[in-house]
């Protein structure tokens, strides 16, 4: 493996591409139709959004997101009886491999996020159950196992990405982090909105991983940020974002004290929210505003 910088912070694009990803995750299986072409292959450029009922707002980002996805081809998705969907893209311009989990739109969704009981994954290292439980339904992890063993062997030049929004973020999380004993490859986990997924032992013995990092991005005062609070941590690098700023923090110098006093609107939360207020604090290479 090449050398993995876990610290820097990832270019404004590759953050705005994953976030676009998981926007359109959302609506995938629930009002878009995804139609193959003469190949049977999938393709997201195609996808019809001018009649779906939702806010101008909405459809004015997803118009966005398909016309600049670099991640065109839709290899799978999943839609399961568990109310999980996780879609698999290809950008083969780019060469990247990306797992995008959908967030929390069905109730059964925010059960899982507030069974706060625990399972361990290793000696002392305890995750969120219901995290667990939702990625393992449906044999959902042996299969997603199987699709990231066969692409990073087909694929052995492409790097390989993990995203989501919301419960998608708690989900991208773990998955990062089983995946990172099983394949020897680079991971790069993108998550927003992400609540926190295990102890502080887990918690340490993510950020060791060489060959996994994550990057953190939390819109404002977003309220599921700041859950579960007692006896769970946030891994990996922190991005705060904000209508006119972003403030980039290493891992191993965030302090973990947020709470729900200090994140207090749920409305941050909404992915159409992130997606705003990404867009209008885009940043260079030294972390700098443009």
């Amino acid at each position: 493996m090449s050398n993995f910088n876990k610290k820097i912070n990832l270019d404004f694009d590759i953050i705005k591409d994953f976030l676009s990803l998981s926007t359109l995750v959302y609506n995938l299986g629930i009002n878009l139709t995804i139609m193959k072409d003469s190949s049977n292959n999938f393709h997201l450029k195609g996808l019809d959004i001018s009649k779906l009922n939702l806010s101008e707002r909405r459809k004015k980002q997803l118009l966005e997101v398909i016309s600049e996805s670099p991640n065109a081809e839709l290899y799978k998705f999943y839609d399961l009886p568990s109310g999980n969907q996780v879609g698999i893209t290809i950008s083969h311009i780019k060469k990247r491999i990306a797992f995008v989990f959908r967030g929390s739109n069905e109730i059964v969704d925010w059960l899982h996020n507030f069974l706060i009981c625990k399972k361990e994954v290793k000696e002392n290292c305890y995750v969120h159950l219901g995290f667990y439980k939702s990625l393992t339904a449906n044999n959902l992890l042996d299969n997603l196992t199987n699709d990231m063993k066969n692409l990073t062997d087909k694929y052995q030049e492409y790097d390989i990405f993990i995203t989501g929004h919301s419960l998608g973020g708690g989900l991208s999380t773990l998955f990062g982090y089983l995946m990172s004993d099983i394949i020897n490859k680079n991971i790069t986990v993108i998550t927003y909105a992400s609540p926190r997924v295990g102890n502080y032992q887990w918690c340490n013995d993510f950020n060791c991983k060489n060959n996994l990092r994550l990057y953190r991005i939390v819109n404002k005062y977003d309220t599921v940020t700041a859950i579960p609070y007692m006896y769970f941590y946030h891994v990996g690098n922190h991005i705060y974002i904000d209508e006119k700023n972003m403030i980039f923090t290493e891992y191993d110098k965030f302090e973990d004290n947020n709470n729900i006093i200090k994140s207090y609107n749920p409305l941050d939360h909404f992915i159409e929210n992130y997606y705003e207020n990404l867009s209008k604090c885009k940043w260079c290479k030294d972390n700098e505003l443009i």
